[in-house]
């Protein structure tokens, strides 16, 4: 009976060992899944920023062609004056404040531009100052009906490289 019970033991102590090992290669391989499967997402995003990264350059191109210089945006104002002209509309244009660039993101400097004149030539200016060689963005915009025309009120920005 001695020899049984030491056979037994050593089986229930082999079991126990295994059991752990077996636990252990369990969490190796589960924590091996998780970092396979992180591995190929990661993968996955790389391929689909590589991909996108080509469209971003192709657009970049676009942006930089139409977005100007700092010192070029002196002829913003002209431009705008001469629309403004050709459509019997008078204008009042100020640059207020500089937005300076950071981390990639280009520069910008906000203004104010008032139009006054009819309804139709302020949409016809509207509609020509859409095509023009600026990346502009109005943050607000104010269309009053005064007593002789219409008066309009813009505030945006206009952004350089």
């Amino acid at each position: 009976m001695g020899v049984s019970l030491v056979v037994l033991v050593i089986i229930i102590l082999a079991l126990a060992w295994m059991r752990h090992d077996v636990t252990v290669r369990v969490q190796d391989i589960e924590q091996s899944r998780s970092m396979l499967s992180l591995r190929i997402r990661s993968l996955e995003v790389f391929s689909v920023l590589k991909n996108q990264s080509a469209e971003a350059r192709q657009y970049s191109s676009i942006i930089e062609r139409k977005m100007p210089r700092k010192d070029e945006l002196v002829n913003f104002p002209k431009t705008l004056e001469r629309i403004a002209e050709a459509h019997n509309i008078t204008s009042e244009f100020s640059f207020n404040a500089e937005i300076a660039p950071m981390d990639g993101s280009p520069g910008a400097i906000t203004f104010t531009l008032v139009l006054s004149g009819e309804y139709s030539s302020i949409t016809a200016f509207l509609y020509e100052f859409n095509g023009i060689s600026y990346v502009v963005v109005f943050d607000t915009f104010d269309m009053v009906r005064t007593s002789e025309a219409f008066r309009g009120t813009f505030q945006g920005r206009v952004f350089y490289r």
